[in-house]
C-alpha cells in the first residue's frame, strides 16, 4: 500500500510540475513582449534621444537565472555620429530583481559596433541620458553591472582639434551607473589609432592593454582615474588623477609614471618634426620617469606639465655614418611653464658617456621656450658630429666626423633666428675637427682635419683643407670675428694650384646678409676654377673651353636672402684679370668665323697673355674693349653677357691678316699672329641673341660706338682698382705694337 501510494504521489507531482512548467512557459511567452517593451521603454524613458534597432527578442534560458534581450543593429542617438552606431547588443537582466520592478543588468554585451564620443555645438553625444531619475512609479530602476565590448571602435572628437580612434579587440567594464554616476573597473585590449591633438598627428597604431578604475559623475562633470595602467612592448605607464569638465574648459590634475620605456620603439610615435631629426638614429637603453599635469585645459589654456626622465646605459647608433655612442646616461627635466607664472617652457638635458666605451663625453644642455628654443650648451669630450643634428639647425645636416672638444660653451643661442655672428659672440670653444662632412643649405662641406679656437667673439682657424661642393681650399688659415650684427674675416689658402687671399665683412647677419670683400688670386688654374664652381652657372665659356694660369684682383658685394642663397641679380663686382699661357678650345661661337680663318685653328686657339678689367652689375657681365693676340687671329672685342645668357658683343678683325691667314696653310705649330689691330681694311661684327642662338651682323658704326663707350668703362674700372690694390698691381696698358694704325679712308 505504501509503495502504491508513493508511486501515485510521485505521478501526481510530475504531472503537477509539468503543468506548472507549461503554465510558466505560457506565461513567459505571454510576458516576453510585455517585459521587452517594458525594459526598452524604461531605457528609452531615461534617454533624451532615440533608440532604434532592426529586431529584438528575449532569450530566457541561455543566461539562467538571468534572461537576455538580444538587439540587432542598434542605434542609440541620432545624427551623423550617434552614441552607438550598428552592432549587436545582448542585455543580460537578473530575473528576481525584475519581479520587484528593478532592471539590474548584470552584463551589457556589445559586438561589432562604433561608439561616438563627440562634442558638437557644446553638447556631447553621451548627454542623451537624463540627469534626473524618472518620476513615474511604474518605471524601472535601471542599473548596469558589467559592459563587455568586442571588435568595436570608439571614436572621440572634442570638436576643438583633439580626436582619436580606439579599436577595442575585447574589453570589460565592471561596475554600474546609478544616479548619473558611472563607476567602472576597466580591462581592455585595444589599439589607439589616428590620434590628433595640438598639432600632433599619430603615424603608427599604439596597441596596449589598459586597466584601472574610472569614475564619471555626469552631474558635476568630474572624471576620476585610479591605478590606470597602459602596457605595451614599448612602455609601462600608470596614472592617477582627476579631470573636471566645465562648460568652456577642463581642470586637470594627473600624476603619471612610466618604466621600462624603450626609446627606439617609442620613436615611431614622436611628432613628425622630431621624427625627421631622429630617423637616421637607432636608440637603445631603458628609460624611467614621471610627470605631473595640472591646471586649466581649453582652446586658450594648456595645463602645466612637469616631468623627469632618465636613460640608463643607453646608446645612439648613427646608422648612415656607421658610428655609435655607447654607455650613455641621460637625465631630462622638462617644465611647460605657464602664462600666469610668467615662466616659459624649458628643458634640461644632462648626459655623460663613459670613457670605457670610446671617447668620454659629458655635458649639459638647457633649452628655454621649446616653441622658439634658446640653447645654453656646455660640452667636454669627444662629440660625434651627427649628434648636432638633434638640435635642428635649419639648413644644416652633419653626415660624419667628430669634434674633440677641450671645452665648448654657447649661451642664449636661438637656432631659428640667431646667425653665425651670434654664435661667435656667445660661444667659447677649443676644438679639433676630424673628418667632418656636412650639408649646409644644399652645399656639401667637408673639413678633414683642423683646429678651431673661439674666444672673445673671434674664431681662429687652421684647417688642412676646406671643401665647398667641388671647390677645395687647402692650408686654410685666418680668422673670423663678430661685432654686433657684423662679421669681419681675413682668410688665405691654396685653391686650384694658386694662392687666394680674401678679407672683408658680412653685415646684416640676422636679416639679409651682405658680403663686401676684396680678393687676391695668384697663379690659379682657370680650368680647375671653372670646374670647381660649376662654370659659375653659365654655358658660354666652360672648363671644357678655357685654361691658363690666372691672376685676379677683385672687390665684390654679394647679397644673400634669409636662407643664405645668393641674390644673383644684385651681385656687384669689379675685377682685373690676367691670364697667361692660355688656351681657348672648342668654342663653337668662334667656329662661325671659319669662312675667314682655318677652322682647325679656331678649334684650338693659343694666346700668350690676356689682360682686361671686368664689371658685374644688375645681372650683367660687362667686358671693356681689349685686343687679343692669338694663334688663330687677332681681334678687338667688348660686350655684355647677362646672367640669363643673352649676349651683345662687338668684334673688329684685321682684314688683311684674316685674308692672308686663310690663304696660308693651317698653322699646326700654333704660332702667334703678328700683333696688329688694324690694316688697310677691317671687318666689324655685332654678335647678339643668346648663347644657344648667336646672330652675326656686319655693322661698323655700332662696333666703333660700342668700343668708345666701353673704353670709358675700362678707364673707370682701372682707376677704382688701382686705388684699391695699387698702381704696380693692376695698372695695365697695351704694348705699343698693339696700338691702332690709322684706318684707310
Amino acid at each position: 500500500m505504501n509503495r502504491e501510494k508513493f508511486i501515485t504521489a510521485f505521478k501526481i507531482s510530475i504531472i503537477t510540475f509539468l503543468i506548472l512548467a507549461i503554465s510558466m512557459l505560457a506565461v513567459m511567452r505571454w510576458k516576453s513582449d510585455m517585459i521587452m517593451d517594458k525594459v526598452l521603454a524604461s531605457v528609452q524613458d531615461q534617454l533624451t534621444d532615440s533608440l532604434r534597432y532592426s529586431e529584438a527578442g528575449i532569450d530566457w534560458f541561455s543566461h539562467f537565472p538571468s534572461t537576455a534581450i538580444q538587439i540587432n543593429n542598434l542605434f542609440l542617438g541620432s545624427g551623423k555620429s550617434p552614441l552607438i552606431a550598428g552592432g549587436d547588443v545582448a542585455i543580460v537582466i537578473r530575473l528576481i530583481p525584475l519581479l520587484k520592478g528593478n532592471i539590474v543588468i548584470s552584463q551589457l554585451h556589445l559586438v561589432n559596433s562604433t561608439i561616438h564620443i563627440h562634442q558638437h555645438d557644446g553638447k556631447w553625444s553621451y548627454e542623451i541620458i537624463k540627469k534626473s531619475e524618472a518620476s513615474s512609479d511604474e518605471s524601472f530602476n535601471t542599473r548596469i553591472n558589467e559592459l563587455v565590448i568586442e571588435n568595436t571602435t570608439l571614436k572621440y572628437n572634442d570638436g576643438k582639434g583633439t580626436k582619436f580612434d580606439l579599436r577595442i579587440k575585447d574589453g570589460k567594464f565592471k561596475g554600474d551607473m546609478e544616479k548619473n554616476i558611472l563607476d567602472l573597473d576597466i580591462d581592455i585590449n585595444s589599439s589607439l589609432t589616428e590620434l590628433v591633438m595640438d598639432g600632433y598627428r599619430q603615424v603608427e597604431p599604439f596597441p596596449s592593454r589598459f586597466t584601472g578604475q574610472y569614475v564619471f559623475d555626469m552631474n558635476s562633470g568630474r572624471q576620476s582615474f585610479t591605478n590606470l595602467n597602459i602596457e605595451n612592448e614599448a612602455i609601462q605607464l600608470s596614472a592617477n588623477g582627476t579631470v573636471i569638465r566645465e562648460p568652456d574648459h577642463e581642470m586637470v590634475d594627473m600624476d603619471i609614471q612610466w618604466k621600462k620605456a624603450n626609446p627606439e620603439m617609442l620613436k615611431k610615435w614622436l611628432p613628425e618634426k622630431i621624427m625627421a631629426d631622429w630617423k637616421n638614429y637607432t636608440l637603445y637603453g631603458e628609460s624611467d620617469g614621471e610627470a605631473k599635469i595640472q591646471g586649466k585645459s581649453s582652446t586658450k589654456d594648456t595645463p602645466h606639465i612637469s616631468s623627469t626622465a632618465t636613460l640608463r646605459n643607453g646608446g645612439i647608433d648613427f646608422m648612415a655614418e656607421k658610428e655609435e655612442i655607447k654607455g650613455l646616461n641621460l637625465e631630462v627635466i622638462y617644465d611647460s611653464g605657464g602664462r600666469k607664472s610668467g615662466r616659459k617652457s624649458n628643458a634640461e638635458i644632462i648626459f655623460k658617456k663613459s670613457s670605457m666605451l670610446g671617447g668620454a663625453l659629458e655635458g649639459n644642455i638647457k633649452i628655454e621656450n621649446l616653441d622658439k628654443p634658446t640653447f645654453d650648451i656646455n660640452l667636454t669630450g669627444s662629440l660625434p658630429a651627427g649628434l648636432l643634428n638633434l638640435i635642428g639647425i635649419p639648413g644644416m645636416h652633419f653626415e660624419k666626423g667628430s669634434f674633440d672638444i677641450d671645452h665648448f660653451e654657447l649661451n642664449r643661442f636661438q637656432t631659428e633666428t640667431s646667425s653665425f655672428s651670434t654664435f661667435l659672440q656667445r660661444g667659447k670653444t677649443s676644438v679639433t675637427v676630424k673628418n667632418i662632412s656636412l650639408t649646409y643649405l644644399n652645399n656639401a662641406i667637408a673639413m678633414p682635419r683642423g683646429d678651431l679656437h673661439l674666444e672673445g667673439s673671434k674664431l681662429n682657424l687652421s684647417l688642412d683643407a676646406f671643401n665647398w661642393n667641388k671647390a677645395s681650399v687647402t692650408d686654410l688659415k685666418g680668422w673670423v670675428s663678430s661685432k654686433e650684427n657684423e662679421l669681419q674675416f681675413n682668410l688665405d689658402g691654396i685653391l686650384c694650384e694658386g694662392k687666394i687671399e680674401t678679407k672683408g665683412t658680412v653685415t646684416s647677419m640676422n636679416q639679409r646678409p651682405v658680403s663686401n670683400a676684396t680678393w687676391k688670386v695668384k697663379g690659379i688654374e682657370i680650368k680647375q676654377l671653372l670646374e670647381s664652381f660649376s662654370n659659375f652657372d653659365q654655358t658660354f665659356i666652360t672648363a671644357e673651353n678655357l685654361k691658363g694660369k690666372t691672376n685676379i684682383w677683385a672687390e665684390s658685394t654679394i647679397p644673400f636672402d634669409e636662407k643664405w642663397n645668393i641674390i644673383t641679380n644684385k651681385v656687384m663686382m669689379k675685377s682685373a684679370i690676367d691670364i697667361t699661357d692660355g688656351q681657348l678650345k672648342g668654342l663653337k661661337t668662334l667656329e662661325d668665323f671659319g669662312t675667314y680663318v682655318h677652322l682647325n685653328d679656331l678649334r684650338d686657339i693659343r694666346f700668350n697673355q690676356l689682360r682686361n678689367y671686368m664689371k658685374i652689375e644688375n645681372g650683367t657681365v660687362y667686358l671693356p674693349v681689349m685686343f687679343i693676340q692669338s694663334s688663330a687671329l687677332n681681334l678687338s672685342i667688348s660686350g655684355e653677357h647677362r646672367f640669363n645668357q643673352e649676349i651683345l658683343y662687338y668684334l673688329k678683325l684685321n682684314a688683311g691678316q684674316v685674308v692672308s691667314t686663310k690663304l696660308k696653310k693651317n698653322d699646326v705649330r700654333k704660332d702667334f699672329k703678328q700683333a696688329r689691330k688694324s690694316g688697310w681694311i677691317n671687318m666689324y661684327y655685332v654678335l647678339e641673341g643668346t648663347t644657344a642662338n648667336v646672330k652675326y651682323q656686319q655693322y661698323r658704326n655700332a662696333v666703333i660706338a660700342g668700343f668708345e663707350q666701353s673704353s670709358a668703362l675700362k678707364e673707370n674700372l682701372r682707376k677704382d682698382l688701382v686705388t684699391k690694390f695699387g698702381y704696380d698691381e693692376v695698372y695695365w696698358i697695351e704694348p705699343n705694337e698693339w696700338e691702332d694704325i690709322p684706318e684707310y679712308e
